[in-house]
């Protein structure tokens, strides 16, 4: 498989980007190699650096980047997005987007972006059970959490 992206949104739960990772891995045995996150000038103060600290350390990826992005904004939001997705497809990046994270705002402004660049992959996860938000994966039970296929595939 070629190199393969994960584009998301950074948000007050950093956690949620740790399972996307994880759930990847266990539904679709991908190994990502570069993440992008869009997120506010507040949060990337906040947990920039620490995500991508973590994320080398459990996943190793070296290639984080922590973009900012106008949640305000839709339509500029759209736009930045929109032209992330292009280059990296140009690129011949596989690109799985996850909308999970970050605010409403956010997430539709990345599933908008993914749906007119056609991305390869575009996931969201789903707690079942609100007693579990802000944990990792393995210790939520399997049942109180799922990653939904949106749009898109790996195999294609």
């Amino acid at each position: 498989m070629s190199e393969v992206a994960l584009v998301s949104n950074l948000g007050l739960s950093p956690i949620i980007v740790v399972n996307i990772l994880w759930m990847l891995q266990e539904e679709y045995d991908v190994k990502v190699s570069k993440v992008i996150l869009f997120t506010t000038r507040s949060v990337k103060a906040k947990f920039g650096g620490k995500v991508s600290l973590c994320l080398k350390k459990l996943f190793g990826i070296g290639d984080v980047e922590v973009r900012l992005v106008n949640e305000v904004d839709v339509e500029s939001a759209i736009r930045t997005m929109r032209e992330c997705l292009r280059i990296l497809k140009e690129e011949g990046v596989k690109v799985i987007v996850d909308i999970t994270a970050g605010r409403k705002t956010m997430s539709i402004a990345l599933y908008t972006a993914a749906m007119s660049e056609n991305v390869d992959l575009i996931t969201y996860v789903h707690l079942i059970d609100s007693r579990f938000q802000n944990m990792p994966v393995p210790l939520i039970p399997y049942t109180k959490l799922r990653l939904i296929r949106l749009a898109g595939s790996l195999n294609t």
